[in-house]
């Protein structure tokens, strides 16, 4: 049961509080309250009563929120269950009336069990928040697992009093930890009812009274069992009998994974509008029924000037296409290849040879451009035949093959016979156009392949007739998931940003920082803060985080903390928010939960946070960016949920009366790989402002075109775009 417990006294900074208004306040965390006295004397200096807040979780009264925990059980047992790729947490705002916001005085304590402790910070309670001036109050522990109590005075991290306990708590071991502040007497650490740290020194006279929301379990792995929260400093003998109460809640000798997690109930908050535009105007819908849950690559395929969709399904369990269609504007079949018995996409991951794997695969090799520059375009992508990859440039109208060759992505990279023939999970093949001569020089084609740290990565570069260039073998996260092609040095060639690692047109590492910033890079992206100025390059860290700006010599720039951005799961660039000057950077920060920051480009200043308003159980896939005002100001597309935002997260424009038949249609988040409404962003009605093309590559049915309300909707020629040919998503 979550419960809460609360005493109130008088206190200038708070109004009086009454049961059914703390009734009220406590029911979307809770549904159950209750009001009582409590058990501890009060010292000399302290009044006997106090505000003490108290959370625990049964399947009667589970978490519940934006993103919230899951709640797990064991032999009749329950506490939340963590885990960093959920990516969740409790908000608790700030408590019934502001109850939370403790400015003097506060005693917090956390029951608790590690399975994983992460190289950063990892919070239980945090009062912080994502904007300079709000830190308040964190306990937590530390990267080698030791606990840390902060208490910011001023709002400013880098200003807080940081408290350590000597020893690390051990993994898969119940604890309760329990962190006083007295104003300017004491900060002390309890672990297990004993005093493990202690300062006395220039203790901060008050905590910063901020606004950041306080939340339960950020970053952390483990399982966690009760909060506690008063406004009183408790005595040791107060702690120990804490101690003693609270011991028993976990079981010993339990580790976390025993523990079964039960489903969780997710609340939806309505978006802040800014009214900006009255939505999105339908301009077409194209049916796909017999090809339905397609991967998607634009492009005009038949030359007619208008842009064509080719639609393609992975087959095997190597992320390779195994059945490519290719329909017209209108939804007229124009060719396929491939095993046309192929239904929907074949799964990937960790398999034997030859086996399907467990991990939903991911979007494959294939691409649409005029690679030989004879004013026709072609399809460049693998296909899976005779039981190998195969790397083919096909007539866009014909489907016939101009060139071919086996894969260089070939199974001896893919699944080593050092590995014992087994696959990396998250393998991910990749395809780039890159200028590597100039533009006066035909383009080149980059392919890369990296497997989330499992496998060594590869680089290649080819010509129009698949003669190789160059090639790069380099460690397993030298290379990440989305690389970015870019004239990053100024030198009328393009460089190849290949995740930590920037490779010149000759396919010269010109550095490589796979071993210094560890996990490979989930997305990469160049941008210059000023017209004119140099490109700095952005890398955005899987599993660990952060975010790092470097330029063009991989010399950082700036860079945000491991605790700001824990899990580095994309980065958008683009002048999201009006009122500020300059390129704003959107980061999702916490990886699969689809928390934002968005940053200033030119130093990394965080200007605002938000958040998904709805949550599928899975992915929250890739966000887009659009020209969707002008040419700018840009919009993002949240998948999720189907809507377009600014750099706050307030909605510019949503699908309004269509959103239902879209997700309809689109059937978004109802495959075993659940994502939302894909997007790209191309130009084809001709005001320079971008449409959204809208489609789901397990599930969706129909593609979508939705323009802006006062477009004209008159369908221009069709010029290729690197949104279209370089393609920045999974999917």
């Amino acid at each position: 049961m979550i419960s809460a417990m609360f005493f109130a006294r008088p206190r200038k900074s708070r109004r009086g509080v009454s049961p059914k208004e703390t009734l009220t306040q406590l029911l979307w965390i809770s549904g159950i309250f209750f009001l009582c006295y409590s058990g501890f004397a009060g010292s000399e200096n302290q009044p006997s009563q106090a505000i003490c807040l108290e959370y625990q979780w049964d399947p009667s009264c589970p978490p519940r929120g934006r993103n919230p925990l899951y709640l797990a059980s064991w032999n009749n047992h329950y506490a939340l269950k963590t885990n960093k790729y959920l990516e969740g947490f409790i908000d608790l705002e700030q408590g019934p009336n502001g109850a939370l916001r403790f400015s003097d005085a506060m005693t917090l304590t956390a029951v608790f069990q590690v399975a994983k402790q992460w190289p950063m910070k990892s919070a239980l309670i945090s009062k912080w928040g994502w904007l300079p001036g709000q830190a308040s109050y964190e306990l937590g522990t530390t990267r080698d697992s030791r606990v840390y109590f902060q208490i910011s005075p001023t709002g400013n991290p880098e200003e807080a009093v940081e408290l350590l306990s000597k020893e690390a708590v051990e993994k898969e071991t119940p604890v309760v930890v329990t962190a006083v502040f007295d104003p300017s007497k004491r900060i002390t650490l309890y672990v297990n009812g004993k005093k493990k740290a202690e300062e006395t020194r220039h203790i901060p006279d008050r905590c910063h009274n901020g606004s950041a929301p306080v939340k339960l379990g950020l970053r952390f792995e483990g399982l966690i069992v009760k909060i506690r929260m008063s406004d009183r400093a408790l005595q040791e003998d107060e702690i120990a009998r804490l101690h003693n109460q609270f011991s028993a809640l976990l079981p010993t000798g339990v580790p976390c994974k025993n523990w079964t997690t039960m489903k969780r109930e997710v609340l939806r908050n309505e978006p802040a509008y800014l009214g900006t535009t009255k939505g999105v105007r339908l301009f077409k819908e194209i049916d796909i029924l017999p090809y339905k849950g397609s991967y998607l690559c634009p492009g005009d395929l038949d030359n007619d000037g208008r842009i064509d969709f080719l639609l393609y399904k992975n087959g095997n369990t190597y992320t390779v296409p195994g059945r490519l269609t290719a329909i017209d504007f209108d939804g007229n079949l124009l060719w396929e290849k491939g095993d046309l018995s192929l239904k929907e996409h074949e799964k990937c991951g960790s398999a034997n040879v030859g086996e399907k794997g467990t991990t939903p695969a991911l979007r494959g090799i294939a691409t649409i451009f005029d690679i030989d520059e004879d004013g026709k375009n072609e399809v460049i992508c693998e296909l899976w035949e005779e039981n190998r990859p195969m790397l083919y440039i096909l007539d866009g109208a014909t489907g016939q093959i101009r060139h071919g060759i086996p894969s260089p992505l070939s199974m001896d990279i893919r699944q080593p016979k050092i590995l014992g023939g087994r696959q990396s999970s998250r393998s991910h093949p990749v395809i780039r156009i890159a200028y590597l001569k100039g533009r006066q020089q035909p383009p080149s084609i980059i392919l890369k392949y990296g497997a989330s740290n499992g496998l060594a990565c590869h680089a290649f570069a080819l010509d129009s007739r698949l003669n190789r260039q160059w090639h790069i073998e380099a460690t397993s996260n030298s290379m990440g998931h989305v690389p970015t092609v870019a004239d990053v040095d100024n030198d009328g060639n393009e460089e190849i940003v290949l995740g930590h690692m920037v490779a010149d047109h000759n396919g010269r590492v010109l550095w490589d920082k796979g071993l210094e910033f560890g996990w490979h890079a989930d997305t990469t992206e160049v941008a210059a803060w000023t017209d004119g100025g140099d490109k700095q390059i952005l890398i955005s860290v899987c599993g660990t985080g952060p975010v790092y700006c470097l330029d063009w010599r991989g010399r950082i720039v700036w860079q945000k903390s491991r605790e700001e951005i824990s899990h580095g799961q994309a980065v958008w660039v683009g002048n999201f928010l009006e009122e500020n000057d300059g390129l704003e950077i959107i980061a999702c920060a916490s990886g699969h939960s689809g928390q934002f920051v968005t940053l200033r480009g030119s130093d990394g200043q965080t200007l605002a946070g938000f958040e998904h308003k709805k949550q599928l159980p899975a992915y929250p896939d890739f966000p887009q960016v659009v020209n969707w005002k002008s040419t700018q100001i840009q919009s993002l597309w949240i998948p999720q949920d189907r809507i377009l935002v600014d750099g706050a997260g307030r909605v510019i424009a949503e699908l309004g009366e269509q959103d239902a038949y879209v997700q309809e249609k689109l059937r978004c988040g109802t495959s075993w790989r659940p994502v939302g409404a894909q997007a790209f962003a191309l130009d084809i009605l001709g005001d320079e402002r971008e449409e959204l093309i809208l489609y789901e590559p397990y599930e969706g049915q129909s593609i979508f075109i939705f323009s802006n309300p006062d477009s004209e909707q008159t369908l221009k020629k069709y010029v290729p775009q690197p949104a279209a040919y370089n393609i920045r998503s999974y999917f």
